[in-house]
């Protein structure tokens, strides 16, 4: 996060030069709001994955075996595009950034490929009957 926001300044450095006010607060609140989007975003990760999980509890709790296939069915029913999404940030852990760079796409593409993703899942698992 610290290299992202000096590197922010660096790709800035020409605008600061000319802006009369002290570096210090600018670089301090570029570092804030890094830092707030970081949380933001660790938090809706955990709160999606704990979502999924949630969703697949009643079947886990039932047999593992019947949850896993039940799980390889719904995310074969995703399109191709919205599960390659899913499976590298719940699975492989990457972050939007990540995603975005494999996958040659925006990050506002990624994060909208996952959010269906994740709504697409919430209903296939609730027509499959494993959540609620």
């Amino acid at each position: 996060m610290t290299q992202r926001v000096f590197a922010d300044a660096a790709a800035a450095e020409q605008q600061l030069e000319r802006d009369p006010r002290p570096m210090l607060p600018w670089l301090l609140t570029v570092a804030h709001r890094r830092w707030v989007d970081e949380r933001r975003r660790s938090r809706r990760q955990r709160d999606a994955l704990e979502t999924v999980v949630a969703d697949t509890e009643h079947a886990r709790s039932s047999d593992d075996e019947l949850a896993a296939e039940a799980l390889r069915r719904v995310l074969a029913q995703l399109s191709d595009d919205q599960r390659e999404v899913v499976i590298r940030r719940l699975w492989r852990g990457r972050s939007f950034r990540e995603i975005a760079s494999e996958l040659d796409l925006s990050e506002g593409a990624v994060k909208m490929r996952f959010r269906r993703g994740l709504e697409s899942l919430r209903e296939l698992l609730r027509e499959e009957g494993y959540a609620q």
